[in-house]
C-alpha cells in the first residue's frame, strides 16, 4: 500500500509540477516578449529624438550661413553691383521671385531668396512653401528674373549688376 501511495504521490506531484512549470514558462515568455517590445519602442523613440536634434542643428547652421550670404548680396546690391564669392550653404539655391507668387517676407515686391532645394514635383508651389518656411529672402527693387542658381560644393559665385534701375544676377 505504501508503494501505491508513493507512486500516486509522485504522479500527482510530477504532473502538477509540470503544469506549474508550463504555466510559469508561458508567463515568463509573455513577460520577456513585452520587455523586448517596449525596449524596441524606446530605442525607436531615442533614435528619432537624436536624429531630430541632429537635423535641427544642421538646419540652424545652414540658416545662419544663408543669412550671412544674404547680407553679402545686400551690400553688393546697395553698392551698385559686384561679385559675391563662396556662397553658402552648400546644397541650397538662389531664386528670384518677380512675377510669380512670392514668399510672405517679400511683401509683394520682387525679391531674391536663398532656400533649401526641394524636389521638382510641383516645383514652384513647393519651392515657394520652402522659402516661406525656411528661406532667407531679400527685397531687391528692379530685380530681373533669373533661373535657379544652385550653391554647389565647389566655389559658387554670382555677379550682380545694376543698369537703369534693373538688377541682374548671373552665376559665374
Amino acid at each position: 500500500m505504501r508503494n501505491n501511495q508513493e507512486e500516486i504521490f509522485k504522479k500527482i506531484s510530477h504532473s502538477s509540477v509540470r503544469e506549474w512549470l508550463n504555466r510559469k514558462r508561458g508567463e515568463i515568455l509573455v513577460n520577456e516578449t513585452l520587455k523586448i517590445i517596449l525596449s524596441v519602442i524606446a530605442i525607436g523613440f531615442l533614435v528619432f529624438f537624436l536624429t531630430s536634434l541632429y537635423f535641427a542643428k544642421i538646419y540652424d547652421e545652414s540658416f545662419i550661413a544663408a543669412q550671412n550670404t544674404a547680407e553679402q548680396i545686400d551690400l553688393v546690391v546697395k553698392a551698385g553691383g559686384g561679385e559675391v564669392d563662396a556662397l553658402t550653404p552648400k546644397g541650397w539655391s538662389i531664386f528670384s521671385f518677380v512675377r510669380r507668387d512670392r514668399p510672405n517676407s517679400c511683401s509683394g515686391k520682387s525679391c531674391l531668396c536663398l532656400c533649401d532645394d526641394v524636389p521638382k514635383v510641383q516645383f514652384w508651389k513647393n519651392q515657394l512653401d520652402e522659402c516661406n518656411k525656411k528661406g532667407v529672402c531679400l527685397i531687391v527693387d528692379g530685380l530681373i528674373e533669373f533661373d535657379e542658381i544652385k550653391i554647389k560644393k565647389e566655389l559658387t559665385s554670382i555677379e550682380i549688376s545694376e543698369k537703369g534701375g534693373q538688377v541682374s544676377v548671373l552665376e559665374k
